[in-house]
């Protein structure tokens, strides 16, 4: 597949990975650099992710997470720098699409929190200083989706939507600090959606957050 910092998009971007396959990413790390990166599917499909060094061999490899959460490399123990290849694959072989942030400072994190589904509500959602919140979903081309992001504070809360090929469809922040952010879009592919989410200010921010598709 490459390098996955050629591909990601403002921290974000999705893959398609084939029945009985298995994708391989490089990823660099340089001196004082650690490896964090976080790979979601849908359920049923449940991922594998694993580390490889240059020598072909695993020195991390987890299964950790049921199906529909995130599997997360968290700065696991390299021998240095160099680049290696992270290893995604499905339990049973099967064919998915999935989501992907990585990242080598831990100070400014792009993390996937999981997916959402229409008319299903995530409430009192923590977000970080200075961390992006990455929540993905299957849509349908035509589909009318609505996003609605509601800060339980006086934060003013700001979100990029992606389609299937990490491409940006729509920047959310029309509202002012303390609103409800609301927004509506006719979708033109199938597959997965991505919404990154953030504080403009970059103040911790507790939020809800909802789709809708119809």
């Amino acid at each position: 597949k490459g390098s996955i910092f050629d591909v990601l998009d403002i921290d974000v971007t999705s893959s398609t990975l084939a029945a009985g396959t298995v994708d391989s990413w490089d990823f660099e790390i340089l001196e004082d650099e650690q490896m964090h990166m976080y790979v979601i599917a849908p359920s049923p499909v449940d991922l594998v992710v694993s580390v490889m060094n240059g020598n072909q061999a695993i020195i991390n490899r987890q299964n950790n997470a049921p199906a529909g959460s995130p599997e997360i490399i968290n700065n696991p123990s390299l021998p240095g720098e160099g680049t290696y290849q992270v290893l995604v694959s499905a339990e049973g072989g099967a064919a998915t699409e999935y989501g992907i942030t990585a990242f080598t400072d831990p100070e400014f994190p792009a993390v996937i929190v999981g997916i959402l589904t229409s008319g299903s509500r995530r409430n009192a959602v923590q977000l970080p200083v200075d961390w992006a919140h990455v929540w993905f979903f299957m849509a349908t081309a035509g589909d009318e989706l609505t996003v609605r992001i509601d800060p339980a504070g006086n934060e003013d809360p700001a979100a990029d939507l992606y389609g299937p090929e990490a491409e940006a469809l729509d920047y959310i922040d029309s509202g002012e600090e303390g609103q409800e952010e609301v927004s509506t879009t006719t979708l033109e592919t199938t597959g997965l959606h991505a919404l990154r989410i953030i504080e403009i200010y970059s103040e911790p921010m507790t939020y809800d957050v909802e789709i809708t598709l119809q």
